[in-house]
Parts: C-alpha cells; sequence; structure tokens
C-alpha cells in the first residue's frame, strides 16, 4: 500500500492551522469510505498527531506548521515519510492542509454560531457552485473544530471530537523514532542525492531517439513533425537516476507558468523503475533532458 493512502480518506475533512490550547481527544470518523473510525488527536500550541488502526495497520500523522513538515508514520514497519504541510502528500494525509487546499477552489463564509459538545463555535461553510461542500464548527477555545461534516455528491461523512481533554505535553509525540527508515512515497527507501554535476556534456539529436544517457549528459530533443511521440525512462543502474526536462520554442525555454515548476517536472527513478510521458510536439519546439543522477535508457518514437 502506497504512503500516499494511508489516511487519505481523512483529507475530506477540515482542521485549523494553529492549536492555542494543550488537549487531548478521540475523534469519531465516518464516511463513505470507512465508517466509523476512531482516532485519538494530540496538539500542543504548534503540533498535532494522529494515531489510528486502519486495516490492521498502526498509523500516525504528525504536523508541524511552524516548520512546514509533515512526518506520515508506519509504526509496525518503522517507517517514516516526511513532506511539506502545504504540499499534495500532507493534504492527502492531514486534513488541516486538505481543507486549506480546497478552499481555494470555494468560498468561505460564516454561518453563525452555535454550541456543539458543551463549547460555543463559529458555524463555517465552503461553496463551490454555490453548493456546501464543507461544514465546520470551530471552536476559539480549542483553536480546533468541534465537527465537521462534508458532502462531496456520493463522498459524505462527518468527523466529531469526543472527550476532549486537557493534556500535559508529552514532546516525545511529536517525535520520530531515530531506528525508523526514512522512505519516500512509494516506500523505497531515501537514498541521499549527490551534488549536481560540475560540467555538462551536451548532444543534440532528432527523433526517434534510442540512447543510453549518464550522469553529466543533458540532450537537445528536436523534431521536425507536429505530431505526438512518446517518451520512456528506464534506470538501467543499480543506483537512483534522476533527471529533468525543459521545454524551449524557436530556441528559448518557456516560462515555468506554461511548462510548470522545475520539481514537477524533475524524476527519480530507483533501480528497474520506469517512467514514461507523451509530447504534443508543437512547430519549433524542442526538448532539453538533463541526468543529474545515474544511468537512464531514453526511447522517444512517434505514438
Amino acid at each position: 500500500m502506497k504512503t500516499r493512502k494511508l489516511l487519505g480518506f481523512i483529507a475530506l475533512f477540515i482542521l485549523p492551522l494553529m492549536c492555542l490550547g494543550q488537549w487531548q481527544a478521540d475523534m469519531h470518523m465516518s464516511t463513505s469510505v470507512a465508517p466509523g473510525d476512531q482516532y485519538k488527536v494530540y496538539s500542543d500550541l504548534v503540533q498535532y498527531r494522529y494515531e489510528f488502526n486502519q486495516d490492521g495497520m498502526n498509523g500516525v500523522v504528525i504536523t508541524n506548521p511552524s516548520t512546514n513538515v509533515t512526518a506520515i508514520i508506519l509504526v509496525d514497519e518503522k517507517k517514516v515519510h516526511y513532506t511539506k504541510t502545504d504540499g499534495m502528500m500532507s493534504s492527502m494525509n492531514d486534513p488541516v492542509q486538505a481543507y486549506n487546499s480546497t478552499k481555494i477552489y470555494g468560498e468561505e463564509k460564516i454561518l453563525g454560531e452555535e454550541n456543539i459538545s458543551g463549547y460555543d463555535c463559529i458555524k463555517k461553510a465552503i461553496y463551490y457552485d454555490e453548493k456546501i461542500i464543507y461544514t465546520q464548527w470551530f471552536s476559539e477555545e480549542l483553536n480546533f473544530p468541534v465537527k465537521m461534516v462534508q458532502n462531496l455528491g456520493e463522498e459524505s461523512g462527518f468527523v466529531q471530537l469526543e472527550n476532549i481533554e486537557n493534556w500535559t505535553v508529552d514532546p516525545s509525540l511529536f517525535e520520530v523514532p531515530d531506528d525508523y527508515i526514512e522512505v519516500d512515497e512509494n516506500q523505497n527507501p531515501v537514498i541521499p542525492e549527490p551534488p549536481p554535476p560540475d560540467k555538462w556534456e551536451r548532444l543534440d539529436v532528432s527523433i526517434p531517439v534510442d540512447m543510453q544517457l549518464s550522469r553529466g549528459t543533458e540532450v537537445m530533443v528536436n523534431a521536425d513533425e507536429i505530431l505526438y511521440y512518446k517518451a520512456f525512462y528506464n534506470n538501467t543502474g543499480d543506483s537512483p537516476a534522476k533527471f529533468s526536462y525543459h521545454s524551449f520554442k524557436n530556441g528559448e525555454e518557456l516560462t515555468f507558468d506554461i511548462q510548470g515548476p522545475l520539481d514537477y517536472r524533475t524524476i527519480r527513478l530507483y533501480k528497474g523503475e520506469k517512467h514514461q510521458m507523451t509530447f504534443n510536439w508543437q512547430e519549433g519546439q524542442s526538448i532539453l533532458i538533463k541526468v543529474y543522477e545515474g544511468d537512464i535508457s531514453l526511447q522517444i518514437h512517434k505514438e
């Protein structure tokens, strides 16, 4: 099971970014995906922690917005995956960031005040296409929602805190044990990357392409037809291989807002892994492929 699915279904729900109080609670969750689940939540002044058992697997998610780090932990396997709190992986595993990422597509409105489980709450909702997709009852005393309801067509459910009580903070709950193995989102052990190459060997080729590339090689691929092309990358070595691709038009590299950010266009493959892409080749376009690490076989041909 990939780490991205560890707690993905609770990304439907909303939690705020900070916690002013120090408390612990049970969290009851019922969704169309996983009805009747129970979680334990701990909060100090900055961080929060979820503990749960899903399909017999013990998991923990620790989020620290002040350092922009979320740790997704597989307890029984002693594995941890680190990601940015505002990144996609965090949004899929932490309801706080899931709410933030969803909010930008809708409009949040204050609907009034209501007492839930003895706490005075501000009732808020996110609207999309004039329909409510999320509702939360937010307690300023806890700086945390006591109740959340989500409605996205067939996907619906709710979250509610129960047995809320004061908590003397145990700092160890927000630390990852030293003997845990750091993994990527596919649970591959993280292998440190070497620094970028000091020198680059430049090659200019035309489609079709069938060649072996190594660290420090950059290849400018040109096409003389406006067609769809497929590119296949295969790590042929024993160590990780990393490459990036850059789109050019009439000799000028396209801006990030057109071709996307560099981290999106940078790919790291472990031993035996493959990656493929499709290019919609336009007139005057070319692609620069740069290999930062390892050995890669590259094939590009007409679709």
